[in-house]
């Protein structure tokens, strides 16, 4: 009896995939440089782009990692690459953050 329980249940949620939270993710860019000596950014503000304005230009804002990752943002990729001959680098990071929106709506009949 308990396996035709699982089996009515599994079977509702597939039919009704309405039944999850709608689910989405948001990507941003942001990079700064790092010390001399290495690829360090901790204390280090980031430049990270926003969302274009009216007119298409980029918007950028400066922030912290760490008030990024209060705000639900994490490291989904980070590069590395030379910026000068004084040993600092560019360091770019690809950031990602997963919102719902709650509790999606009963199906409609």
């Amino acid at each position: 009896m308990r396996t035709a329980h699982f089996l009515l249940l599994t079977s509702a949620l597939v039919l009704n995939p309405s039944a999850f939270a709608a689910e989405s993710h948001e990507l941003m860019m942001c990079n700064t440089y790092s010390g001399g000596g290495g690829v360090s950014v901790k204390g280090r503000t980031l430049k990270c782009e926003g969302e274009p304005d009216a007119r298409g230009y980029s918007k950028f804002w400066t922030t912290s990692l760490t008030d990024l990752y209060g705000q639900g943002w994490r490291v989904e990729f980070m590069s590395a690459y030379p910026a000068s001959s004084s040993g600092e680098a560019t360091v770019t990071f690809l950031l990602n953050r997963t919102t719902t929106s709650g509790p999606a709506l009963p199906a409609q009949k």
